[in-house]
């Protein structure tokens, strides 16, 4: 009988852990006047003006939120008046390499680590970041439009890390930006 039980819970613990780390479904989106397609997990929803400002501090309120229905993992994106260009972006990569640096999770990372995205220039940090609930994994990227900064953020709590990382980084390499000529 005692190994029966043992083996009940071993296949639920097995079940529970998968459920925890199970792939997260997820689909196209296009938003910033058609410039900007990434995809999103399955079930976010984006938020209205009035959520985000109820969410968000004055002077940093993104653009666009999507969140998942707790409003506890959300992802971002801000198009802000910066002046920047691919060739400008190793510069950017160094400045907030130094300002992010003590929340770094990966403390290995050069600060001219730059990656290509369906053929454009984004930089990135996996951040540990304090936020007025706690602790939140954070990937945050940026790169340009033309010549103005595009930022983005996935943000989840820290506990969440491990269930959502693996889908973090497939939205982030999912990034397509339209390319605009000056």
């Amino acid at each position: 009988m005692k190994t029966i039980n043992i083996i009940i819970v071993l296949a639920l613990t097995m079940f529970f852990c998968t459920i925890g780390n199970a792939q997260t479904s997820l689909t196209s989106k296009t938003v910033l006047e058609k410039q900007v397609t990434l995809k999103i997990p399955k079930g976010f929803k984006e938020l209205g003006i009035a959520e985000i400002n109820q969410k968000y501090e004055r002077g940093r309120r993104p653009n666009i939120v999507f969140a998942n229905n707790k409003r506890n993992v959300t992802i971002t994106l801000e198009l802000k008046s910066t002046q920047i260009s691919q060739e400008s972006l190793p510069r950017y990569q160094a400045n907030y390499g130094f300002m992010f640096s003590k929340y770094l999770i990966d403390k290995t990372k050069k600060s001219n680590d730059l990656i290509p995205i369906n053929n454009h220039k984004v930089g990135f940090f996996k951040l540990k970041m304090p936020t007025r609930t706690g602790l939140s994994y954070t990937l945050m990227f940026y790169t340009n439009i033309g010549n103005q900064m595009l930022t983005g953020t996935f943000s989840c709590p820290i506990n969440e890390q491990q269930k959502w990382e693996n889908s973090a980084d497939k939205i982030l390499r999912s990034l397509v930006v339209k390319k605009i000529y000056n």
